[in-house]
């Protein structure tokens, strides 16, 4: 049996690893560092697991009298439950700001964080999605949505927050996430009823999805 993985950085609150190509965060002693995220999805986190891949960057957030978040900023749809749990963010804290810092640097440079972003036009996105297969990108392209429907570029849209689901409409929006897409046909593909071959999740969008359509049309 191989020996567990070392631990990427141990502070007086937390540990944090790589296991099985995800990044593991879970407390030290009981400490309570996932307080803002159990208060955001109303469950309660005991460690949090998060594929590797689809963390985009990882950033401190300085709070009062010394303590910080550790924000993790990614695409975590599958990774998120029905509770409520954000599908572009996961907070780590209130912790000591310098417990923070120590495990932004480490998780950073593990990971190789902010990931590097490739431009991408969207009719060449549109014509050969497999070319990005697994790469964040930046797109400034039409999002069309409508009855189960949500998609850019011929992929369908995973944007990072709530908006009208269901409400048919299209408009222009820079756009920053990971394209993943199927390895073969029969396999589940995305979206509804799995229809979809290829996907692009969002950890950035302007206007935001919260914008209607016509008022980002407007803009």
């Amino acid at each position: 049996m191989p020996p567990p993985p070392l631990p990427l950085v141990r502070t007086a609150s937390l540990i944090a690893q790589i296991r099985k190509e995800h990044l593991v965060i879970a407390p030290v002693g009981g400490a309570p560092i996932f307080a803002e995220l159990d208060r955001v999805s109303g469950g309660t986190y005991e460690s949090l697991w998060l594929a590797s891949a689809t963390i985009f960057a990882v950033e401190v957030v300085r709070l009062v009298r010394g303590q910080a978040l550790l924000v993790l900023r990614g695409v975590f749809r599958a990774a998120s439950s029905f509770r409520g749990d954000p599908q572009d963010v996961r907070w780590v804290g209130p912790i000591a700001e310098d417990e923070a810092a120590l495990a932004e640097a480490k998780i950073a440079a593990a990971l190789g964080l902010p990931r590097p972003v490739t431009e991408v036009d969207e009719a060449a996105l549109a014509a050969d999605p497999k070319a990005y297969d697994g790469r964040w990108i930046r797109v400034v392209a039409s999002w069309r949505t409508g009855l189960e429907h949500s998609s850019v570029a011929g992929l369908w849209f995973e944007p990072p927050g709530p908006y009208a689901y269901h409400v048919s409409g299209e408009s222009r929006r820079t756009i920053v996430g990971r394209v993943t897409v199927a390895e073969a046909k029969g396999l589940p593909g995305f979206g509804h009823f799995g229809m979809w071959r290829g996907t692009l999740q969002a950890v950035t969008m302007e206007p935001p999805p919260s914008v209607p359509h016509d008022v980002a049309n407007a803009r």
